[in-house]
């Protein structure tokens, strides 16, 4: 917690007046993240709900006050979920092995982000058997602080173009402000991110397989080929000759003479 919204500035960000808010951008360090417009709302949403619960714009001081706020309620839930743990209570199931823990959960060692997931995916739970969603209202504020500290993270991760990292950051902070928000506009945002996250994957994906693609290698080599022959032109009298030099050069991946004169009058073209 010491280096809470160390990466994220929140006020230069979501408050009136500032420069995140005209440019509808996350700001770190006074300049402008990679998560995008999407994240941005996210985290405005969250900002907003904490501002009405101050009865002014929310400062860093207000924030790091909403923290410590969670701070009881997390010692007497995780107290509470380890005493279920112990007299059998309550099973806990690893979500990989799916066998059973019955040892209590370490929770002082991990993060308070996941020390607040943890503790409001329960209360989520808790809230729909029991069809008391005024339990999530009355927590609107834990719920909104920890959307903050979530795009915190989805910034660091960023910064370190750990794009898996960031997107699971902003999708956990969406889901968090998605459960204080019916008309449910956070969420769609955080389903237009995943798209645009998956198209950009596939993308990136589709470029390391025409970048190994032998036949891009190969009209490459021709490419450069072509390129030395433009500097001494001496070396070939004509394309046709061109092209069945580049053939016999790369029998295994060029077939035809036509294809290669193609090329060589597009670049030739394109070089005018």
């Amino acid at each position: 917690m010491k280096y809470q919204f160390y990466f994220l500035d929140p006020v230069a960000s979501f408050s009136k007046g500032s420069k995140g808010k005209r440019s509808r951008r996350i700001l770190s360090n006074g300049e402008e993240s990679k998560l995008g417009l999407d994240a941005w709302k996210v985290g405005l949403s969250a900002y907003e709900r904490l501002s009405t619960a101050c009865g002014h714009e929310a400062t860093m001081a207000d924030l790091k006050m909403f923290v410590e706020m969670t701070l009881p309620f997390i010692e007497e839930f995780f107290t509470d979920l380890n005493g279920a743990i112990r007299t059998e209570r309550i099973t806990l199931i690893h979500p990989e092995t799916g066998k059973s823990q019955k040892k209590p959960i370490d929770w002082k060692a991990c993060s308070w982000n996941w020390q607040m997931r943890t503790m409001l995916n329960c209360i989520v739970e808790l809230a729909a058997a029991n069809e008391a969603s005024e339990m999530l209202e009355k927590l609107g504020n834990f719920f909104a602080i920890a959307a903050l500290s979530e795009l915190d993270a989805a910034v660091l991760a960023s910064k370190e173009h750990c794009v898996e990292e960031a997107l699971e950051s902003v999708t956990n902070a969406t889901r968090l402000m998605n459960q204080v928000d019916a008309a449910g506009r956070v969420e769609k945002a955080a389903k237009a991110m995943q798209i645009k996250m998956d198209s950009q994957r596939a993308s990136n994906r589709a470029k390391v397989r025409h970048a190994k693609d032998p036949r891009r290698l190969a009209r490459d080599f021709v490419y450069q080929c072509w390129l030395d022959w433009q500097a001494k032109p001496s070396q070939y009298p004509s394309a046709a000759a061109f092209a069945r030099s580049m053939l016999d050069k790369e029998p295994d991946t060029l077939k035809s003479e036509v294809v290669i004169s193609r090329w060589v009058r597009g670049w030739a073209k394109e070089s005018k």
